[in-house]
C-alpha cells in the first residue's frame, strides 16, 4: 500500500482523522508523507515505511461504508464495566484506524450509555473522537458537507437506539 499513497490523496490516520497527503518528503533517508489534517489545522509527517503499523490508510470506499454501516446494526459487544477496562478496549479499537472499529466504539458505547446510564469522562472523550472521525471520513467519502456528514450519523445513531446523538461535554 505503501506505492499506492501519493499526494492529493484522502487518508485517514488514527487520533488525527482524515487528512490529505501534500507530498513526499525524505528526511535522514527515510520517507515520510507530509499530511495536512484540516479539522485540526495539523501538518504531520509520517514515514511512509511503517504505513501498516502506525494506522494510516486510504479513506474507504462507499461499498465498504455501507458494510460499516449495516454493522452498526448488529448487536454490541459488551464493554467491561470497569472503566481503566473499557478505555484499554476502545483505545485499542481507536489504534485500529478502521472505520468498522471506530463505528463500533460508538454503537458500543451507545449500547453502555442506554443500558448502563452513564459514561465516565474518558468514554465521552473517546466517543467524541470516534463520531468526528466518522464524520470526517463520510464526508469525503460523500463529497458532502461536514454537517450534512453529521446529520447522516445522527440518523444512524437515531435510527439504531430511537435516540439522539448525546451531546456529551
Amino acid at each position: 500500500m505503501v506505492n499506492l499513497l501519493k499526494g492529493g490523496d484522502s487518508v485517514f490516520y488514527p487520533f488525527h482523522g482524515t487528512g490529505t497527503i501534500e507530498s513526499k518528503e525524505y528526511m535522514r533517508d527515510k520517507e515520510y508523507f507530509k499530511i495536512f489534517f484540516p479539522y485540526k489545522k495539523l501538518h504531520v509527517f509520517i514515514p511512509s515505511q511503517s504505513e501498516n503499523q502506525n494506522g494510516l490508510r486510504p479513506i474507504i470506499s462507499s461499498e465498504q461504508l455501507e458494510l460499516v454501516k449495516l454493522d452498526f446494526y448488529e448487536n454490541g459487544v459488551p464493554l467491561p464495566s470497569s472503566v481503566s477496562e473499557r478505555s484499554k478496549v476502545l483505545d485499542n479499537k481507536m489504534k485500529s484506524g478502521t472505520t468498522l472499529e471506530i463505528s463500533q466504539i460508538l454503537r458500543d458505547l451507545l449500547h453502555f450509555h442506554t443500558s448502563e446510564g452513564r459514561l465516565s469522562q474518558s468514554d465521552k472523550k473517546i466517543f467524541k473522537n470516534a463520531e468526528e472521525f466518522l464524520i470526517e471520513e463520510i464526508q469525503v467519502i460523500k463529497d458532502i458537507s461536514y454537517d450534512q456528514a453529521s446529520v447522516d450519523v445522527k440518523n444512524l445513531v437515531k435510527n439504531r437506539f430511537k435516540i439522539d446523538v448525546p451531546a456529551f461535554k
